[in-house]
């Protein structure tokens, strides 16, 4: 027999199969030639040219083609087994947004150093090809890991992660007050709560606590859902400067006489109580006339609506009252003109004034005017000088005064 009948061609390449596949082993030869393949596991004859090869381990599988008084041939072609890898990464998960999550992978079996990673959807991953990775909460989704080997030996496991709100709180807008107010803050949507700082506050774990602070003060919430998720907002309250009024001592008015009430004040809206008597009842300095006494009240807001509110007793004197100094200064000085006092309406019937002798140097029955200290263009000497008046007050009553004044040069 020739040398070439002797020849015996293994087409099968070396391959890669997963665990439990099975290989078609194709060969060329002749019914006169005995085969025999090593090792027999997985091949059910082992003396065909082209078995069915259902392998279990890794191998080397060589072939022996034998004829009668010639030497064998022998052929052979390898078979790489993958594992079907088991994978498994836990339980479905719920996390918070914004927060993160570790995934590790436990696939066997573990001896098998050739794994590919692929985790999808690959979003909010680090690393979506490694066996561990990093999850940072975006919206609900379901993890799957897929294992696979070279062979495309397939493994898969999933878990559902329920991502939970961190923005989950309301809370009340900034909010401005006036000295001495308190308000309510109020927030919702949570399980817990926690006020801070826990200043000028009723209760710092109350959904809505009142609060009175003293100063400008900004507060920070820190809610807590039944997820056990943090959420954390901001309130500022604004105190604006107090309402300032003030009136000033309370007077006495005689009949016919007004006066403007000097109110000091960082208000800009104003009411008086009553408006009787007023110039106006909605300015600061109104001119008061009251015919009696008059208590009145005025209550003041400022531009950023804080209030307050202040008095001032205004008492009538029915009678007008006429005086004159005990002493005047003719010439250029603040005293060189002798002007009767008046407080209250009066009409002045006559304004006398006589020298030691008796003669009489000055006389006027206008109210409003007075002794220069002259008589007919002359200078008087300084003296003691006898005045006397008489006047109507303005409720009719004859009013009657005497008395000295001196004349100093």
């Amino acid at each position: 027999m020739s040398r070439s009948f002797m020849i015996h061609w293994i087409y099968n390449h070396d391959t890669a199969i997963c665990r439990g596949a099975d290989v078609q082993v194709i060969t060329t030869g002749n019914a006169a030639i005995t085969y025999q393949w090593l090792p027999t596991t997985g091949i059910p004859f082992s003396n065909s040219p082209s078995p069915l090869i259902t392998a279990d381990t890794s191998a080397m599988y060589v072939l022996h083609a034998s004829f009668t008084g010639c030497t064998d041939i022998i052929d052979s072609f390898y078979i790489d087994v993958q594992p079907n890898p088991v994978v498994y990464i836990g339980n479905d998960r719920s996390v918070c947004d914004f927060d993160t999550l570790h995934f590790n992978a436990w696939v066997t079996p573990g001896w098998y150093s050739h794994y590919i990673y692929s985790w999808t959807p690959p979003i909010s991953l680090d690393n979506p090809a490694a066996p561990s990775v990093v999850f940072t909460a975006g919206d609900s989704t379901e993890l799957i890991l897929t294992v696979t080997t070279p062979a495309g030996c397939t493994g898969t496991d999933s878990v559902q992660i329920t991502v939970h709100p961190a923005n989950f709180a309301t809370i009340s807008n900034d909010i401005s007050i006036c000295p001495h107010d308190s308000v309510q803050l109020i927030a919702t949507n949570a399980a817990t709560y926690y006020w801070s700082p826990p200043l000028y506050i009723s209760d710092s774990t109350s959904a809505t606590p009142w609060v009175h602070p003293i100063t400008s003060q900004d507060y920070t919430l820190f809610a807590t859902s039944q997820f056990g998720c943090l959420d954390t907002l901001h309130l500022a309250i604004t105190v604006y400067p107090a309402a300032v009024i003030y009136l000033g001592d309370s007077i006495t008015l005689y009949p016919g006489q007004p006066y403007e009430i000097p109110t000091q004040t960082n208000c800009t809206i104003f009411s008086w109580f009553p408006p009787v008597g007023l110039s106006n009842s909605n300015i600061p300095n109104p001119i008061a006339s009251p015919n009696i006494n008059t208590d009145y009240i005025v209550t003041g807001t400022t531009e950023w609506g804080c209030i307050a509110t202040d008095s001032i007793n205004i008492f009538v004197d029915p009678q007008s009252v006429l005086a004159l100094p005990n002493a005047f200064t003719p010439g250029n000085g603040p005293n060189n003109i002798l002007y009767i006092l008046k407080r209250g309406e009066a009409t002045l019937n006559y304004f006398r004034i006589y020298n030691r002798w008796g003669n009489k140097v000055y006389e006027s029955s206008n109210i409003d005017a007075g002794w220069d200290g002259t008589y007919n263009g002359t200078p008087q000497p300084y003296d003691v000088y006898v005045y006397e008046i008489q006047a109507v007050t303005s409720t009719g009553q004859l009013f009657e005064k005497h008395g000295n004044v001196t004349l100093i040069r």
